[in-house]
């Protein structure tokens, strides 16, 4: 019967593993979301100083 509560803790223990697991997954896709969120920004901005310049030149 101990053996039985132990494989029971060890298996809890694993659970509680792979729970950790998968918040870390997630958390790595939340800042991988953030991410091309900035890469998004900077293309705007990228794109923003592109139609100035032709803004300039057209001056």
């Amino acid at each position: 019967m101990i053996e039985v509560g132990c494989v029971n803790f060890m298996q809890v223990d694993a659970i509680e593993l792979q729970v950790d697991a998968i918040e870390l997954q997630v958390d790595a896709i939340e800042l991988q979301v953030d991410a091309i969120e900035l890469q998004a920004d900077a293309i705007e901005l990228q794109a923003d100083a592109i139609e100035l310049q032709a803004d300039a030149i057209e001056l």
